[in-house]
């Protein structure tokens, strides 16, 4: 049986044209209408003054339920997060809301439950097929170890991000569990017992001995998805974005924290473009680095030349003036010219000229010598 329920919010947006400020106190309080396909009420305006323009808007927020009886499941808990899988469409879901306090769980905990649901979509939250545990019929605790024997449990890929329900990652030696439970935490498990909590899956895999360990007091942001901007300069290689204020080059580090690119190559003197690249911040004693996990699910990858490099990241004029700072970009006014100021040294790449990269030299002065040229 399908209900839906429907809440409606009416917006009155009242803009004034070379009047004072309205006196609103004689609109009437509006009334929310409980029905699926609701009609706007009548408004009072009658304390709306000449040359007001008025806009009325309605938003209606309609969640659909569906309750089916008898649903046979596995239930698993991680975190503070509870999951099921159907029997008859298999997929992990978080449920909404909390269990009956007969299917209560411990954390890292399995059961096989015959229950009646209530099935949610739609709505401001966007809810697709997501379970409700109505009413408990039949419950029996289970071990993980059963749970992994029913194959319910996917194996772990280093750097996934995102994913739903348990995955399972067993090097030969040692035997882990990574639960993405939800936004911005992860739960670990090891031979069923809970390793910790972490706010990104790079995390995770330095606390399973997977990368590289970390000064204690690190701290991860994990970003996502986002733009980026990458420039080698000799043997090294440089990332640009602007998150979180972050409007500088710096260091690109692969997963592994190495100065080498994901997923991609370049010469020495090119740029790419790079949208949709997996990326974590990490900072210690102050300093933010760029870690860039993945870029095999980038919307778009496109080489750039230096003329639109500069275009899209705004690096400073030259003419203006010298910047602190080890990693700095600079334009020229002539256009196609770029100078990276990086360890101490100039290097000065081109559009303009047979060769991208021109030279790279100690000096101001010196720079300035080739650029009149």
């Amino acid at each position: 049986m399908r209900k839906a329920l429907a809440i409606i919010i009416i917006a009155m947006l009242a803009v004034c044209t070379g009047c004072g400020n309205p006196d609103l106190s004689q609109l009437n309080s509006l009334e929310i209408p409980e029905v699926v396909k609701p009609e706007i009420p009548d408004i009072d305006l009658s304390g709306i003054k000449d040359g007001m323009e008025v806009f009325d808007q309605v938003i209606i927020d309609q969640i659909y339920t569906d309750h089916e009886t008898g649903v046979s499941f596995t239930l698993f808990r991680a975190g503070d997060t509870y999951f099921l899988n159907r029997d008859d469409a298999p997929g992990w879901r978080s449920i909404v809301g909390t269990v009956p306090e007969e299917a209560e769980l411990s954390d890292f905990g399995f059961a096989r439950v015959n229950a009646d649901l209530d099935i949610y979509n739609g709505g401001e939250a966007g809810f697709v097929n997501a379970p409700y545990i109505q009413e408990i019929n039949s419950f029996e605790n289970i071990s993980y170890t059963d749970a992994e024997k029913e194959g319910l449990f996917t194996a772990y890929v280093p750097d996934d991000m995102y994913f739903s329900g348990p995955r399972v990652y067993d090097d030969g030696e040692r035997k882990f569990y990574i639960v993405y439970s939800v936004p911005n935490e992860y739960c670990l498990y090891e031979d069923g017992k809970p390793c910790g909590r972490f706010g990104t899956s790079y995390e995770v895999e330095i606390a399973m001995g997977l990368r590289p360990d970390v000064p204690y007091g690190t701290v991860f942001d994990s970003i996502g998805s986002l733009p980026i901007y990458a420039f080698r300069c000799g043997e090294r290689y440089l990332v640009y974005s602007r998150y979180d204020g972050v409007s500088e080059w710096m260091p690109l580090l692969n997963a592994d924290r190495e100065n080498a690119p994901t997923g991609f190559e370049l010469e020495d003197g090119e740029a790419i473009y790079i949208n949709g690249a997996s990326i974590v911040q990490m900072t210690c004693d102050g300093r933010s680095e760029l870690i860039v996990i993945s870029t095999e699910d980038a919307h778009e990858k496109e080489k750039i030349g230096i003329s639109t490099l500069t275009l899209k990241v705004s690096p400073a004029h030259w003419e203006e003036g010298i910047l602190e700072g080890d990693t700095v970009m600079y334009q020229y006014s002539a256009g196609g010219t770029m100078i990276l100021y990086i360890d101490g040294k100039y290097h000065v790449y081109s559009d303009n000229s047979d060769t991208v990269y021109i030279g790279t030299y100690d000096t101001v002065e010196e720079v300035d010598e080739i650029l009149v040229k």
